[in-house]
């Protein structure tokens, strides 16, 4: 997940589509056509105490690929932003990851 947009009416999504497809060609020179292979490496746990530990995720080892990532939120972050569909409480930093175990959502039985 880059974002978290709230696109809550018909007229805020043709919004983002039209913004992703601005950028199409600035992605394209990112990518090209190649896939986004990373690599994956160590556990870390989404909370400080072991305790109260719901996310492990695995960490993503810095390559090319992984700034190349960075470089695209970086783009969509401004690009969503200046269209007022970036939601303030949604700009954060980055967490590049790989999410393994999340028992969040778990239901109670």
């Amino acid at each position: 997940t880059l974002l978290m947009l709230h696109l809550y009416s018909p007229e805020k999504i043709r919004m983002a589509e039209r913004i992703l497809k601005e950028c199409s060609s600035r992605i394209y020179d990112l990518f090209g056509t190649r896939s986004a292979v990373v690599r994956v490496q160590g556990l870390e746990c989404m909370n400080d105490d072991p305790g109260e530990v719901s996310v492990v995720y695995a960490q993503i080892a810095e390559n090319e690929t992984r700034n190349k990532i960075y470089t695209l939120w970086e783009l969509l972050v401004c690009e969503f932003r200046a269209a007022g569909l970036l939601p303030p409480r949604e700009e954060r930093d980055l967490k590049l990851h790989a999410t393994l175990f999340n028992s969040s959502w778990q239901g109670s039985d």
